[in-house]
Order: C-alpha cells, then sequence, then structure tokens
C-alpha cells in the first residue's frame, strides 16, 4: 500500500463524521484517484452510510467493539456470498463499524443485493457536506440542500437533481455526460467544476464554473455555454437569464471553509460568513462596510476568525445573543 494511504481508514471515517479538514479531503481525492476500485467502494460505502442515517441517530455505536463483531460474525455461521478480499478495503471496515447498529442482514441487502430506487443525499440544516457519487465525481451539499439520482440507472445516465446548492466536481467521461437538473433548467458537462444555487425560497437560480465548461439548458433560450468566470443568473419567475463574470475564490467556501479576500469591503467579508457559518453579523457604523481587508483563513473557527478581522481592522468585536457586532472608526 501507498504509505501515504496508510491511515485512509481514519479520514474516511472523518469525512464521513463531517469532521474531515482540508488536507483530509486531498488525501480522500487522491486516494480514489489511485484506484478506480476505490472510488468505487468508496461510493458504495458513502450509500450505505446515508442509508442508515436515521439509525445512528438514535442508536449509538462503538466503533471498535462493532468492528470485532462484525469480524466474528463474518468468522463463523452462515456462508456470506461476497467478492474475495471485500472486507479488505479500508472503507469497508469503516462501513461495517456503522452497519453494526443495522444488523448482518441489512448489510447483506446493501452488498449482495442490486441497487434500486432513488438515491437522496441530504444535508443538514446548520451543516454542509462532501460525498462521492457512485462514477467518483465528488458533491459538495451547502445546508439544507438535497440531491436526488436514480441509482439503478446511474452508471448508463448520469443525471441528478439538486435543490439547494452544491458543488460539483465531476469525473471525465465523455460518452455519459454529467446533467443536473435544477430549479427548472438542464445543466450538462462532460467533466469540470462548477457551483449551483437553486433554493426554493429563492427566485433566482445561478451557476458559476470554476474549471472546464458547461452548458446550459434554459426554457425558451436554447443553450447557453459557460467557460471559468462565467455565471448565469436565471430568474424562474420572470423567464430572464443574465450572464456575468464572477471569479469569486470563495463561490463554494462552504465546503471546506477556505477563504481568500484579497483588498475585499468588510461588507462583503461578512456576507460572505455569514452565510458560510449561518451566523449573524452586524456593523454598528455602515460606514465600516467600506473598509478593506486581505486575509485568508483555513477552516477556523468564526470566533476567531472574528477576532483576526477586528484586529487587523483596528476595530472591536463583541459577541450578543443575536450574533457578532463590529464596532469602532479606525478603518475609515
Amino acid at each position: 500500500m501507498d504509505p501515504r494511504f496508510e491511515h485512509i481508514d481514519d479520514v474516511i471515517a472523518r469525512f464521513l463524521a463531517g469532521e474531515a479538514g482540508a488536507d483530509d479531503l486531498r488525501l480522500l481525492e487522491a486516494w480514489k484517484a489511485s484506484d478506480p476500485a476505490n472510488a468505487r467502494e468508496f461510493a458504495q460505502l458513502e450509500r450505505i452510510f446515508s442509508e442508515s442515517a436515521s439509525l445512528r441517530e438514535v442508536l449509538p455505536v462503538n466503533t471498535d467493539k462493532a468492528w470485532g463483531e462484525v469480524h466474528a460474525r463474518l468468522g463463523g455461521g452462515k456462508v456470506i456470498p461476497l467478492r474475495p478480499n471485500f472486507f479488505a478495503s479500508p472503507a469497508l471496515r469503516v462501513a461495517a463499524m456503522v452497519l453494526l447498529v443495522l444488523g448482518l442482514g441489512l448489510l447483506i441487502r446493501f452488498l449482495v443485493a442490486p441497487e434500486s430506487g432513488p438515491e437522496t443525499i441530504l444535508a443538514a440544516a446548520d451543516s454542509s457536506i462532501t460525498r462521492a457519487l457512485p462514477d467518483g465525481s465528488t458533491i459538495s451539499l451547502n445546508r439544507g440542500s438535497t440531491l436526488t439520482y436514480a441509482s439503478a440507472s446511474y452508471a448508463k445516465q448520469r443525471r441528478v437533481k439538486l435543490k439547494g446548492e452544491a458543488f460539483f466536481e465531476v469525473r471525465h467521461d465523455a460518452e455519459h455526460p454529467f446533467i443536473v437538473e435544477a430549479g427548472g433548467l438542464e445543466i450538462r458537462d462532460v467533466g469540470t467544476a462548477f457551483n449551483i444555487q437553486a433554493r426554493e425560497d429563492n427566485r433566482l437560480v445561478v451557476i458559476t464554473v470554476t474549471e472546464g465548461e458547461v452548458s446550459v439548458s434554459i426554457p425558451k433560450h436554447g443553450d447557453e455555454a459557460l467557460r471559468p468566470g462565467q455565471e448565469l443568473v436565471y430568474d424562474t419567475e420572470a423567464g430572464s437569464v443574465e450572464r456575468r463574470e464572477n471569479n469569486d475564490p470563495n463561490i463554494a467556501a462552504y465546503k471546506d471553509k477556505i477563504f481568500i479576500f484579497e483588498d475585499a469591503s468588510l461588507g462583503v467579508v461578512i456576507h460572505t460568513l455569514q452565510d458560510v457559518y449561518s451566523v449573524r453579523m452586524y456593523l454598528e457604523n455602515e460606514r465600516l462596510g467600506d473598509c478593506r481587508i486581505t486575509a485568508t483563513f483555513n477552516d477556523e473557527p468564526i470566533e476567531e476568525i472574528t477576532q483576526i478581522i477586528a484586529e487587523t481592522l483596528g476595530l472591536e468585536a463583541s459577541r450578543t445573543d443575536s450574533g457578532y457586532v463590529f464596532n469602532g472608526n479606525a478603518c475609515y
């Protein structure tokens, strides 16, 4: 085994728990890319883990005991027709820990029975998640968002439905375009990276491309091609379309909480942080919104980010019941 992947099972466990950092995500992507079997097994693990979500919320799991008991169960009793060395995979060792809660019968159902029906990936109301699809493509769902796809036909037709916001990193496959249905639009891609905002409480659907190219099919407008740095805004009520440039490095900061601000106004910084951390931030004086700041943050707690901003601009930041408040006049 590549020594980089010696502890990949720990990385996967952190990923499934929603605690993976930027280094974990990079290592996980490298592991999946190193062998197609890794990507397939990881996608299968995610499917299992997603299906077990409701039970995990109400039943506690001791993972050390879980893995030991799964080993014991597999070592005796009725033989289960799994492929050779199936549980040698670190990804499935983690799956086994989770599946102890579900019982061995459900484990067999998932690993032996054919896939059928729609699969749904759901992000909680207060946090974002990153998941792999069966083809190895990766999606990061912003909080409160859902992605649905037909598992039985996905290998032949990579089509998903999005409600909310998601960042897509699509694995290249020219013979099987990747299609997203969102907000009445159809976004088609063969291998690139892009963000889609299609929230049910917002009449605007926003598609922003960061790598490659996508084609957007728009009712009564035809197809529009988008390249890196380009953005399309579709008004679902008016039926209007607007194209514009958008090279904001924080367009999908919700997926890894990495922020890059270069001579950005405090007003823009606050708007970005509020959206990602689901907190409220206030300016005691509206003029503070014009203060400029250059800073980079890498998954720090919002309390720490707030204090760094205040110290950099010579301001004060305080926590109240309703959120964070900036006050002072040193930066204007």
